[in-house]
């Protein structure tokens, strides 16, 4: 094999795969090797040897064995997790201002991926979706937008410089709306106010528990 080397990448392992086998050849501190044996779906084994530079030889062979946990979870168990979401156990995140509803049904958060570089590949964004619902009519895209965080019992504006509405109507009773930005930021847990033109809603967002079966 012939390894044409990326200067701008500090070389620390390289890895050689078959199958569920793999052997790593690690050059981070001194020289060593991994070997990696991940057939057997119930125990997953490794074996570790490292390069004795004062011998100039390769130290013994040391091995360890680890059982697949993920076993022991049944097949009725659901998956666990947490994260921010609308929360609303205390009030709903919806407000009727004449035969217009709003309401935001939607939060998410990705933080930015980079390269292998450590330069920013995507960068993060923060999205808000919201809907607004009209039983007597269509519903018309409003030109401002407004976010407010409630903090020392006042609403302080937070609106981010670089946030960009995509709005598409539904059937002519309902708008779909998602504001995206990247300058934002994640948000934390707490109370929070939404302007789109006429229409506002108030909303929460806590740290949600869900389950995955």
């Amino acid at each position: 094999m012939r390894l044409a080397y990326d200067s701008r990448i500090t070389l620390n392992t390289v890895m050689f795969d078959i199958g569920d086998e793999r052997c790593n050849v690690d050059f981070k501190d001194g020289l060593d090797l991994t070997y990696c044996d991940f057939r057997d779906p119930e125990e997953n084994k490794w074996l570790y040897q490292a390069y004795d530079d004062s011998l100039q030889a390769w130290g013994d062979i040391t091995d360890r064995q680890e059982i697949n946990d993920a076993l022991s979870v049944g097949v009725d168990d659901p998956y666990v997790y947490t994260m921010l979401g609308i929360d609303e156990s205390e009030y709903s995140a919806s407000n009727t201002i004449g035969s217009v509803t709003i309401f935001v049904y939607g939060y998410d958060h990705k933080d930015e991926s980079y390269n292998i570089y450590g330069e920013v590949k995507e960068a993060a964004q923060t999205t808000i979706e919201f809907n607004l619902v009209d039983d007597s009519g269509p519903i018309k895209e409003q030109d401002v937008f407004r976010l407010y965080r409630s903090e020392g019992g006042s609403f302080v504006d937070i609106t981010p410089s670089d946030c960009t509405l995509n709005a598409e109507p539904g059937d002519g009773s309902y708008l779909s709306v998602k504001m995206q930005s990247s300058l934002l930021g994640a948000l934390s847990e707490g109370d929070y106010r939404l302007e789109y033109g006429i229409y506002s809603v108030d909303f929460r967002l806590s740290e949600m528990t869900y389950e995955v079966w």
